[in-house]
Parts: structure tokens; sequence; C-alpha cells
């Protein structure tokens, strides 16, 4: 019989994360290694180098439960005395506190976070300030007081938002969110968790943004939400393993591993947790050592491997012992005492029966006193002391009647707002989805008015033309043959320019109008609320890639009109490297191109340059890259490189589409506006981009050539004069 509990094992992973969340620091996730920070210190360094280092030693031995954080905190201390290492006093109070905190000595911990504020304060520095009332958060939230560590995290964000301290915001969201989850505010924590994402994702740090997804799998756990928590869990092993973080990838394993029990996946639990146990051994973090074979040696019980639970528990036993961890011990003796009884070994399972109860001398808690109770009651019973095995019996059971009431109490108080949360959350979603569709259509918008003004310029400044002419014509009659000529190349210009705006407006009208029937359905639907959740995503990821490729056309459209209007006689030529170009196009157009799993590819060297028009040429780059995206398959490449031959420069667009036969190689090449098919998902196009790419092109003196075949993709390739 196995009476441990599942909320008994999701408290020890719990306790380790957010623990975790709180002493959080991902931009030293790079120094997870604890023996490459041994053999730098080994190293003959300037003091400030070597405070820095201890600064993050002390990070890196906050789950230890020797006295190695403590010993950094105390080495960088006493290089801090020196007058010449001054500025760092403050930092280091902030880490003295750290180091008595990681040590669970909270007073000592408050003493040197308050030295910290007042040392910030007499130099006037805003920074350290914020940075000092975030720790005095910390302090009150280990103490278990989180309103008031709250009050300190608010505190310290509006200071470091007035002051544009910008790197250390997400932390202070991150530490906010943690201390509501700790209050039952799930959706106050989701919403911290979720800005602090936010800001860490324009940052790109790596072991940030790994933390925040494993507080929000931690959350979603907790209201038993395990699909979005195996979401969250995904997404941060994979940031983890791009920033090299093994203690945050300890954290990701461990809560693995309690999804996988809750699940009663115990196989699966298993695995995840002796994973767990060797990345804690290569940190030599004995407390997460400790929490791995707690939970290790209740799964190979439930397994039937007593042997190994046995060998788990006393192994767990040597450690916890130093620590003397009440809670770890009657978990550890339990665990070995279920081992023996399921073994039949009487004299053992009743020696760690007793003294399981023994150690709960320590840890009063009444799910703990029942379990060992009963517990006992077999042990006793197994032994053949049978009137024993009554009396603590009775002890279980009038211990458990009491507790299955305040349970009952407390479970109802737990729905209950479990269920307030959940009606919140789905509101905030909404909302967010809600705000999202608006601020699209406001931009929607926005572009149709500045396309019909464009359009607009274009016809007025043609007829202008034609007024200009015709005066012309009567004010000097001796050059009536010259300026008939003149207007018939006018008017051939006119009727060319009347041909191009109806075809124009053709394409406007088709292009404009799917992407516009989509929003306005869209809308509908939500108006309706004909969208099941999980529909959600699809539909604004659709939208996303309309309103994408309209954004495109428009823009092209612009640059068109005014290209038709200036004649090109605002190009910037300068000297340009193409590298830069090519990757932020890259940059821009790789969610498109992961939205048909295709693989974008550059090969451009830096120190290729050539003369043109910046801006023209991120146009040509942008349009050619999209237009290989359009026509190529799911799974496929596209290939964006240059070369040198023959003193020219080729820059050349390689995609594996579905390729062209030479009748629409040699329209393009003509400039020919309107030469367009759909795409391979059926992505539709106006045919302006290659014209407008063609026209760039040839102003800013180079050569298009198109090397096509139908079915086997197609060649851009683009020369200019190397410089």
């Amino acid at each position: 019989m196995h009476l441990t509990t599942i909320r008994t094992l999701k408290l020890f992973s719990l306790l380790w994360l957010i623990g975790f969340g709180f002493g959080s620091n991902a931009a030293w996730a790079q120094f997870n290694s604890i023996k490459t920070l041994e053999a730098r210190l080994l190293e003959p360094m300037p003091d400030s180098t070597r405070i820095q280092l201890l600064f993050k030693s002390v990070y890196a031995y906050q789950n230890n439960v020797d006295d190695s954080c403590m010993a950094k905190a105390q080495q960088a201390m006493a290089l801090v005395t020196k007058p010449e290492n001054n500025s760092f006093r403050c930092d280091a109070y902030n880490w003295m506190g750290t180091a008595y905190n990681a040590n669970d000595k909270p007073d000592s911990a408050y003493f040197f976070f308050t030295k910290a504020l007042n040392c910030a304060k007499s130099t006037n520095s805003i920074k350290a300030i914020a940075s000092a009332i975030n720790n005095l958060g910390v302090y009150y939230a280990s103490k278990g007081n989180h309103k008031r560590a709250i009050r300190f995290y608010n505190l310290s964000l509006k200071i470091r938002k007035e002051n544009g301290i910008t790197e250390s915001i997400s932390s202070n969201y991150n530490n906010r969110g943690n201390a509501k989850e700790s209050l039952g505010d799930f959706v106050g924590a989701i919403r911290d968790f979720k800005e602090s994402l936010r800001i860490k994702r324009e940052t790109h740090d790596s072991g940030s943004i790994a933390i925040t997804h494993s507080n929000l799998a931690k959350v979603y756990f907790m209201l038993n939400n395990y699909k979005e928590a195996r979401k969250h869990i995904q997404q941060s092993w994979y940031w983890s393993s791009l920033a090299g973080n093994l203690i945050e990838k300890f954290a990701i394993i461990n809560l693995e591993g309690v999804l996988a029990y809750s699940e009663n996946n115990f196989i699966e639990a298993e695995k995840s947790f002796l994973r767990g146990l060797k990345i804690a051994e290569e940190l030599n973090s004995t407390q997460n050592q400790i929490l791995i074979l707690a939970n290790l040696s209740e799964i190979e019980n439930i397994l039937g491997k007593y042997d190994q639970a046995i060998h788990f528990g006393k192994k767990g036993l040597e450690l916890v012992t130093k620590n003397q961890s009440a809670e770890y011990l009657t978990a550890f003796y339990y665990n070995i005492a279920q081992a023996y009884l399921s073994k039949k070994d009487r004299v053992n399972a009743l020696k760690y029966a007793l003294t399981n109860i023994s150690s709960l001398k320590q840890h009063p808690s009444d799910a703990y006193q029942i379990i060992g109770l009963q517990q006992l009651s077999e042990a006793y019973e197994l032994n053949g002391n049978h009137q024993k095995a009554l009396e603590v019996y009775k002890e279980y059971s009038a211990q458990k009647n009491q507790s299955d009431l305040k349970n009952s109490e407390a479970k109802i108080k737990k729905i209950e707002l479990e269920i307030e949360n959940r009606e919140q959350l789905l509101k905030i979603n909404r909302l967010e989805s809600e705000k999202k569709i608006y601020d699209q259509q406001l931009k929607q918008n926005a572009i149709v008015g500045l396309l019909l003004f464009f359009i607009i310029v274009v016809l007025t400044i043609s007829v202008i033309q034609i007024r200009k002419s015709r005066k012309a014509k009567i004010e000097d009659n001796l050059l009536i043959s010259k300026q008939a000529e003149e207007l018939q190349v006018k008017a051939d210009e006119l009727q060319h320019l009347n041909e191009v705006k109806d075809k124009m407006f053709s394409i406007l009208s088709h292009d404009l109008k799917n992407p516009l029937v989509s929003f306005q359905q869209t809308l509908f639907l939500l108006e309706e609320d004909m969208l099941e959740k999980e529909e959600l995503p699809y539909v604004i990821q659709t939208l996303k890639e309309k309103f994408g490729n309209l954004n495109l056309l428009l823009e092209n459209l612009l640059n068109w009109s005014k290209a038709r209007i200036r004649e090109h006689r605002d190009i910037d030529f300068q000297k340009i490297a193409l590298q830069p170009l090519v990757i932020r196009s890259v940059d821009l157009l790789k969610q498109q191109a992961e939205l048909k799993n295709i693989t974008l590819k550059e090969d451009v060297r830096m120190d290729h340059q050539i003369l043109a028009d910046m801006n023209q040429m991120d146009m040509i780059i942008r349009n050619l890259l999209t237009n290989a995206i359009k026509f190529s398959p799911e799974g496929s490449s596209i290939e964006v490189r240059s070369r040198i031959e023959s003193d020219n420069l080729l820059l050349e667009v390689i995609d594996q589409g579905t390729g062209m036969d030479q009748t629409d190689i040699e329209r393009i090449l003509r400039g020919e506006v309107g030469v367009t098919k759909a795409g391979t998902r059926g992505e539709q196009g106006s045919g302006i981009g290659l014209s407008l790419v063609k026209e760039f092109i040839e102003a800013n003196k180079g050569k298009l050539e198109i090397l096509s075949e139908k079915g086997k993709g197609s060649c851009f390739r683009i020369s200019f004069e190397a410089v």
C-alpha cells in the first residue's frame, strides 16, 4: 500500500521552483558550472574582475546547503574594503544578504539588504536603490509575507520604469508573479509572468525566457491545466538549452517528472527524476539532490522496486541529516519504512516507521502524522503486535476524520478560487484577442487611406501635365508641329497610365477584397462568440499572414507610385554592405517562411559592397525573398548568396519552387505589371513586386537575370559593379 499522496510529491517539487524563481538571474546562466567558476577564480586577475566573479559564485552556490555561498560573499566583502574597490560596496552588501537568505538566515539577510539600501541612497545610485528594494521584497517573500513583498516589488518596478532601468524590470514582474502565485492569485501571476516574458523576448535573453516559461508551467500545473503546463515546459527546455543553463534544466526535468506522476505515468516520472539526479550531482547542489532523492524513493516504491527505494531513501538521509530538514527526514523515513513493509521485513519496517513518527515531532503536520500513524499500525501488525497496531490505528482514524473535515472545507474554497481564476483568465485572453484585431483594423484603414491618397496624386499630376502641354500649344503657334508631336507623346503616356491605372484598380479590387473579407468574417465570428478557444491561435496566425501580404502589396504600390512620379531623381547612391541588408530581410521574413516550414539560408560576405540606394536595395531583397517563399513548396529551402565574378558582384536568390516558363521570364524582364500567379498555398499577389524589383535594379545601375525552369525552381541573379 502506498500512502504518500500526489499532493506531497507536488510540494517537494514546487518548493524548489519557488525558491529558484525568487533568486534567478539568467544573465549569468553561462556560469552554471561551478567548476568553471572555481577554475577562473584561481587565475590572476584585477580585483574588479575577481569581485564580479565572486558575486556570480554567490548566485551559483545558492542551492548548496554547505557554506560555499557565504564564503564567496565574504571573500567579495573583504576585497570591497579596499579604497580602490569602494564602488562595489553597495553590490557587496546585496550579495551578502543573498548569501544569508540562501543559508536560511533571513534576519541577517534583512540587515545587509538594509545596509545596501542605505549605501545606495548615500551614493545616490538609483540602480542600486531599486536592486536593494527588490531584495527586501525577496526577504519578505522568504518570511512568507508575500503581500508586503509585493509592495517592495511594486516600488522597485516604479523606480526602474521612471528612470529607464530596463534591464531589471522583467525580474520585478517575475518576482511579483511568484508572490501572487503564493497568495493564490494565479491569474495575476500569469499576467506578470507573461509581461516578464514579453520584455525578455525583446532582449533575446535565452536564460531569462526559460525561467519565465518554467514559472508559467508551474502556475498552470497548480491550476491542473497540464496541457498548458506541458507547452511551457517544452518552451523552457528549448530556451534553457540555448542558454546552456543546467540550473533551469534541472527545474524543468523535475517538473516534467511531477507532471508524469500526476498523470500516473510512473515510468516516465522515474526517467525524469533519474535525469534530474545526474544534473543535481553535476551542479554539486546538495539541496537539489535531496529533492530528487525524495521523489525517487517514492516512485520506486510505486513501481515495486523496493531495494531501489531503500537505496535512494538512505542516500537522501545521508545528505539531509547534515541540514536537519524535518520535512525531508519524514519523507525518507516514511518511504524506507514503506519499502520494508512491502518486502515483509518486519524488523526494519517497524524501526523506520517508529523513527518516522519520532521525526514528526519536529514537523507537526496533520497530513504527515496521519500517513505516519497508518504506516506504524501496519508495521505493528506485520510484527504480530495486534494490540499496539489497534491502538495506533484508532489514533490514526481519529486524526484522519478530523483532517478530512478540514480538507473538505479547504477543497471547496480552492475549487471556488480556481473557478474564479479561470473565468478571469478567459476574460483576459478574450480582451487581448479583441485588442489585437482592433489594432490590425486601425492599421488596415490607415494603409488604405494612404493608398487612395497616392493614387489621387498620380492622377492629379497626369492632368496637370496635359494642361501644361495644351497651354504651350496655344501660346506658341510657331511650334505647332513640334507641340503636336509632344502632345501625342503625352497622350500615349496618359493612355498607358490609364491602362496601368485600370489594371492596378482591377488588381487592388481583387487582392484587397480577399483579406478585407477575411477580417470582416473573423470579426463577425468573434462578435457572435462562434470561435472555440483552440481555434483562435490558428485564426490569428492566418490573419497575420494575410495582413503581412497586404502590407507588402501596399508598400510595393506606394514605391511604384513614387517611382512613376519622381522617375528615380531622388536615388541616394552610397557605399553599402549587402550582408546586413540580407540578414535584416531574412529576419523579417523568417516567421512567414516558418509557416510553410521553409528554411532561409544566407551566404553573403561582409566585405561584399556595392554603390546603390540603401532603401531601394532593401526593397529589392525583400521582394525577391517574399516571391521565393510564395512559390516554394513546404519543407524546401531558399538561399541568398553573393560572389565576385569578373569584377562584378553577383547577388543570387535561389529557390526550389514551381519555376517559370520563358514567356513569364520575358514579361518580367520587360517590366510588365500584373505578372502574377497563385503561390503554393494559394497566396495571391499583384505582380507589382517583381516589376518594381526590375525597375529599381536598373535605376541603381544593376542588371537582372532570371534562370528558371518549370517545376525546377528559380534563380534571380543581380549583378553590380563591385566596389
